[in-house]
């Protein structure tokens, strides 16, 4: 089982004792515009309302679809607010109002929306974090493009620079996530019969975004959020709730170097494994304590900076005791692989076993791969503070007994020679 510290369970309890005094959160996530975020909201709530809880539609964007627009119908709509912008009449969503209200549920369509200027926030999400403050539950809708860390990414799959973001704690609070899903080839279909956006839109939209290429790959960065979602909120339960786990939903490589090699080797074979598995790796060293030449420290400095330049997290633990160290923390994070260096050769101490046998032994699920270094690789040594190891000395301390037993028996015969000569 894995060990759950008290800091672990106090953390994860504290969680969800800040979620419960906040309204709750649940997101409708999309691929792209156009899957159906805003109909599968409405049906939600349709269901919430025959519950009888107490609900309002705050704002929802049914952008001339006849489908969603009937959905609307039959719900408490909140007036929006009019809002006059370079002598134009514009209209918002009414945060004032919804907290006057104060319905137990209410639907705040496109969380990524840019309010006019003029209303109290500059965002739609902040509106929402406002509501959550107060008390008020929320269903609102976005797509995974409007993630701020996926914004560079997004931008290398797509080449469009998405201007309206939402920070990703909106997601990693939330109390769920409904994934919206749709084929890419039926969105298409979908866009093609102005089912999406306007006629005069949708030719722009299919030439700029909605490529078969660019929907698959925001497909699959939706399903990978989503799966990594239910992967946290499942580990913090169990921690909340101090059970410990084997099982492992998410793979996670570790990659463990030491200061007596050149482990740079090691470090790229796991990126080779990490990309084609597409999991998260780390990168780890155990300081037991002992002084390092500075060849050594070189080398595990480039070790290091190697590991970032691919991509790796690296860690840093310390203690008297590599596999003391590394057991407990391969436990805590739930790694399911571990990449290490064979060693090099030794004859002494023979009964000792080497860290990967005892990580195989240890009981753990864990995978464990061993690779052996090039030959010029094999040990690093340090030029400027060499020292000398048993293996360098076995030949003077062979030829030291060596000489110890011929000795005597050199004298013997030697001595033994001499009587036979004088008997002659």
């Amino acid at each position: 089982m894995v060990p759950i510290s008290q800091t672990q369970q106090a953390n994860a309890l504290l969680s969800q004792i800040q979620q419960n005094d906040k309204g709750k959160l649940t997101v409708f996530l999309g691929a792209a515009p156009g899957v159906g975020k805003t109909y599968a909201m409405l049906s939600a709530a349709r269901e919430m309302a025959q519950q009888g809880v107490d609900l309002l539609v705050g704002l929802v964007e049914t952008h001339g679809r006849a489908d969603t627009e009937a959905m609307v119908a039959g719900f408490e709509v909140l007036a929006r607010k009019p809002i006059d912008y370079h002598h134009n009449r514009l209209t918002e969503f009414d945060l004032d109002a919804a907290l006057l209200r104060r319905p137990k549920l209410i639907l705040v369509d496109e969380l990524a929306h840019t309010n006019v200027p003029g209303s109290r926030h500059k965002r739609r999400y902040q509106d929402v974090a406002e509501l959550l403050a107060a008390g008020i539950d929320v269903y609102t809708t976005v797509n995974i493009q409007h993630l701020v860390s996926l914004n560079d990414l997004v931008l290398q799959i797509t080449q469009v620079r998405v201007r309206e973001t939402v920070p990703d704690r909106f997601l990693d609070e939330a109390h769920e996530i409904i994934f919206v899903d749709l084929p890419p080839s039926t969105l298409i279909e979908r866009l093609q019969q102005g089912k999406v956006y306007l006629p005069e839109y949708a030719r722009s939209a299919l030439d700029a975004f909605f490529s078969v290429s660019n929907l698959t790959a925001l497909r699959e960065l939706a399903m990978k959020k989503v799966i990594e979602r239910v992967d946290a909120k499942l580990i913090c339960e169990l921690d909340a709730k101090a059970q410990g786990t084997d099982f492992v939903l998410k793979d996670r490589l570790l990659v463990l170097v030491s200061n007596s090699s050149d482990h740079q080797y090691l470090i790229r074979i796991g990126r080779q494994i990490a990309e084609r598995r597409q999991i998260p790796w780390l990168v780890l060293w155990v300081d037991t304590g002992k002084a390092l030449g500075l060849y050594q420290r070189k080398r595990l400095n480039e070790a290091f900076a190697l590991a970032k330049e691919l991509g790796a997290q690296t860690e840093v633990l310390r203690d008297t005791s590599s596999y003391q160290a590394i057991l407990p923390y391969i436990a805590l994070h739930r790694i399911n692989t571990v990449l290490v260096g064979a060693g090099v050769k030794r004859t002494y101490p023979w009964w000792r076993k080497r860290l990967y046998q005892r990580l195989i032994e240890s009981g753990l699920p864990v995978e464990v791969s061993v690779y052996h270094a090039p030959e010029n690789q094999m040990q690093v040594r340090d030029p400027i503070t060499p020292k000398a190891s048993f293996g360098d000395l076995r030949g003077h301390i062979l030829g030291l007994i060596g000489v110890v037993v011929i000795f005597p028996l050199v004298a013997f015969l030697d001595t033994w020679l001499s009587n036979g000569n004088q008997c002659k």
